[in-house]
């Protein structure tokens, strides 16, 4: 389709209404992030019901968050709140195996 109208750029005969265009703000920068799967399917429903685009949604709260002077918290590096857990958890439990040995000696 971009090539047909490029190829026919030209022609009188192919030319659309006219109509009123509002521009936004310039946006200069794109940013992208990874995030576990059940936070972005929570991200999408917000913004489903915030009646705004996910875009506008993720750059109000990155607002908020800014000027509320609390910046979210910083996740353990390489880990999700699944994997923390789970890590938390095999740590417990090798540390109840390696305690009670460590104090028999």
């Amino acid at each position: 389709m971009a090539d047909f109208r490029y190829a026919h750029r030209d022609d009188p005969a192919l030319d659309g209404e006219e109509v009123e265009v509002t521009v936004a703000r310039p946006l200069s920068i794109t940013m992208s992030f990874r995030l576990p799967q059940n936070e972005a399917l929570a991200i999408r429903a917000a913004v489903e019901t915030s009646g705004t685009t996910l875009s506008e949604w993720i750059r109000a709260a990155c607002t908020d968050a800014l000027a509320s002077g609390n910046p979210p918290a910083k996740p353990a590096p390489g880990l999700g709140p699944e994997q923390a857990r789970c890590l938390l958890a095999a740590l417990e439990a090798t540390e109840a195996v390696v305690r009670p040995v460590a104090k028999a000696r």
